[in-house]
């Protein structure tokens, strides 16, 4: 049996013309018709025409004469054969109508991918065998090309980067392998100007016309590249501000999660950088109230649930990663992006540690203002009724008595006198400092005065040691001596009754790059007194029995305010109070000679307490001088004009800083020295602390004396100014 196509059949019946393809319409059922020529003659020849649903051609198939019998096909047998062939024929039929449904099904197919390639916005290719089959116009024209059909069939490496061939071949043969679909990877097309293209490359194979394929679909990253690097200098700007902002700060995502925290953050909560990252705000901020108690819900995430601008807690204490607590404040704000759109948080925390201490420092400094003014107010009402006391004892003792017991009453009222003195100074030391009033003197003499004090008081045996040549130093002497009394009388105190107490002073050398002169003093104190002489953070030091003793205090700052050193230190069996003072490199204050002053020399004195001006009469009128006095500066002003005119000047002034309702001494000075600048003039004053008294000379002053003083300090200062050569000569 013989199945024949359409054309063959054709040509055959035109060969026979026996029969027209018009006599045959579509049946269900094959016609049969004999074949009389040809080289199946002798034949039958089948014919079906199925409906064009099952195919859209006829079906021909010939019985050969072989196939029959001899003497002519017997009815049966014919039917038989005929029937055979077409259910053959209708087999073939079948065959040929899926295959056409499935050539119809595939063309649609491979239209509707094209026409998917072709809506796709990104670039898309084919390849097989190494070159290019297909690309969509979104390639085309990334690529920078008109059409396709310079693209077509070339290699696949004309589009792409050299450096990225062997990544495509890895590519290829995996898919190939494993027929999996290749995530995005990093690679750059070249267009046809050779320009690299940043892409990531998604693949996968397929089969397309027939042939194993590869589809490579390019995102095109270069705009996320430019953001990517925008994005990571802004970080890094962002980093840079973070870690130069000293206080801590810690940045949230909007789930409350941190994102950066700065060095200072860092350092202040022992956190790492690294290990904090996508950690809860929880978990690196650990708050708590006074009460150690953590919140319900952190501030920070209440702050973002909440859709607040900003927050802030006032008062609270952060726990580090040590467990160790510190008072904080903590201020978080929304971060949100152009639209609006919350971002997280940003939050800075404020160690209130330091303000606290300031805080302290501040109130302890506003008290001792305080006690300085109440102190200084004191002091000078106390030092004006002190000086006229002094100076009265002083003139008592001077006149002589044939009762020694009087002469040593008053020479211990006058002791008396001159302790209380120290009192105000230690008060007004440890209240407001005050700067000394610096001049070259030698430390053997204060400390003897020291020593004669203590003695004053109770009776005390001292051991003496100081060197023959003592280098001089810058001193305030009546600072000083109450400084080394207050430290002999603690020593004293230590030591049993019956052991002399040895006292030192020694020149000393700093071995140092640049060598040092210092002045050392020793003061012996007992093994157990050391740790107690030692100064706690309130500058108050502790003596034995716990009593917190000024007058340490002010010994203290004084040795600080000569720029020397105060410490204890054990040498063998013994311990020591050890003082060191810089040498100076001045000459030393010239000896006041016992030489009478010059007779008739006329002194001004302005003070407004007439008590003290009276005793100054006294004082000075029994030295020799003429002793005028003014109340108030005016007066004295007009009173050294009348002189000037007299031919008869004024040798020495001596005027009070403080004059209550009138003219001062610095204003006194100041137009005094218009007219006059080389009378000698004093300043005095119960106000120690005065930055005139410590710079003198800067306000044209030729000497100072501190209330209260002595009628021997007196003379000695007017008579140390009246050896002073005058520019003028005396007048």
């Amino acid at each position: 049996m013989y199945a024949r196509g359409e054309a063959s059949v054709v040509a055959w019946l035109k060969e026979t013309r026996r029969l027209s393809l018009d006599d045959i319409g579509e049946s269900a059922d094959p016609l049969t018709f004999p074949i009389e020529s040809g080289r199946f003659h002798g034949g039958r020849l089948v014919v079906w025409r199925p409906p064009s649903s099952v195919t859209g051609s006829e079906i021909w198939g010939a019985l050969p004469p072989s196939s029959l019998a001899a003497d002519g096909p017997a009815g049966d047998d014919l039917e038989r054969r005929v029937e055979q062939l077409v259910r053959f024929l209708r087999l073939v039929a079948s065959f040929a109508a899926d295959l056409e449904r499935t050539k119809a099904r595939i063309r649609k197919r491979e239209a509707d991918f094209q026409r998917l390639c072709e809506a796709m916005p990104d670039p898309l290719a084919i390849h097989a065998g190494g070159r290019l089959v297909y690309l969509n116009s979104a390639a085309v024209e990334k690529l920078g090309y008109a059409s396709d059909d310079a693209l077509v069939g070339q290699p696949i490496a004309t589009v792409l980067h050299p450096d990225d061939l062997d990544l495509m071949r890895a590519r290829v043969e995996h898919m190939s392998r494993t027929g999996e679909t290749v995530a995005p990877t990093p690679e750059r097309l070249l267009d046809r100007s050779g320009e690299p293209i940043d892409v990531e490359i998604t693949a996968f194979p397929l089969e397309f016309r027939g042939r194993e394929s590869f589809v490579a679909i390019a995102r095109d990253v270069s705009q996320q590249r430019l953001i990517a690097d925008a994005l990571g200098a802004e970080k890094e700007r962002l980093a840079v501000t973070l870690r130069s902002i000293g206080e801590p700060v810690i940045t949230t995502d909007r789930y409350a999660r941190v994102l950066m925290l700065n060095d200072a953050y860092a350092l202040f909560s022992g956190a790492k950088p690294e290990e904090a990252t996508m950690q809860p705000i929880e978990e690196v901020l650990d708050l708590r109230d006074a009460n150690g108690v953590a919140p319900a819900v952190h501030p920070i995430r209440e702050l973002l649930e909440a859709k607040a601008e900003s927050s802030r807690v006032s008062s609270a204490i952060l726990v580090d990663r040590t467990g160790a607590a510190h008072s904080v404040t903590v201020h978080a704000t929304t971060i949100r992006d152009a639209n609006g759109r919350r971002l997280g948080s940003v939050c800075i925390i404020r160690d209130l540690s330091d303000e606290r201490a300031g805080e302290r420092e501040r109130a302890r400094r506003e008290k001792r203002e305080a006690l300085g003014v109440l102190a200084a107010g004191l002091s000078h009402d106390f030092n004006n009724v002190l000086t006229a006391v002094i100076a009265n004892l002083s003139l008592a003792r001077s006149f002589g008595d044939d009762h020694p017991e009087r002469v040593r009453h008053l020479r211990e009222a006058e002791a008396a006198a001159l302790r209380a003195r120290d009192l105000t100074l230690q008060l007004m030391t440890f209240a407001q400092g005050g700067s000394p009033v610096l001049r070259v003197a030698s430390l053997e003499g204060v400390l003897r005065r020291a020593l004669q004090a203590v003695t004053m008081t109770r009776a005390t045996l001292f051991e003496i040691a100081v060197d023959e040549a003592l280098w001089p130093v810058e001193i305030d002497a009546s600072q000083l001596q109450q400084a080394l009394t207050a430290l002999v009388e603690i020593a004293r105190e230590s030591l049993p009754l019956d052991q002399p107490l040895r006292v030192a002073a020694h020149n000393g050398v700093r071995d140092d790059a640049m060598p040092q002169r210092f002045v050392e003093l020793t003061i012996e104190l007992d093994p157990e007194t050391p740790n107690a002489l030692e100064l706690d953070a309130e500058a108050q030091p502790s003596i034995p029995g716990g009593r917190s003793d000024l007058a340490l205090a002010a010994a203290h700052s004084i040795i600080r305010q000569h720029r020397g050193s105060i410490r204890t230190e054990s040498r063998g069996p013994s311990s020591f109070v050890v003082i060191e003072l810089p040498a100076s490199t001045k000459p030393g204050a010239p000896m006041i000679s016992d030489a009478p002053p010059t007779v008739g020399d006329r002194v001004l004195v302005m003070d407004d307490e007439a008590a003290i001006v009276h005793v100054f009469r006294e004082i000075l009128s029994r030295s020799g001088y003429r002793v005028d006095s003014a109340d108030n500066g005016r007066d004295a002003l007009e009173m050294h004009r009348r002189a000037i005119q007299s031919g008869d000047p004024y040798r020495v002034i001596v005027l009070d800083l403080t004059i209550h309702g009138g003219l001062g001494g610095v204003e006194t000075i100041e137009r005094l020295r218009e007219t006059d600048q080389d009378v000698p003039v004093i300043a005095s004053s119960g106000y120690f602390e005065d930055a005139v008294m410590a710079n003198y000379a800067d306000y044209g002053f030729s000497d100072v004396l501190k209330k209260p003083y002595s009628a021997l300090e007196l003379t000695e200062a007017i008579d140390r100014v009246c050896r002073v050569p005058r520019s003028r000569g005396d007048e």
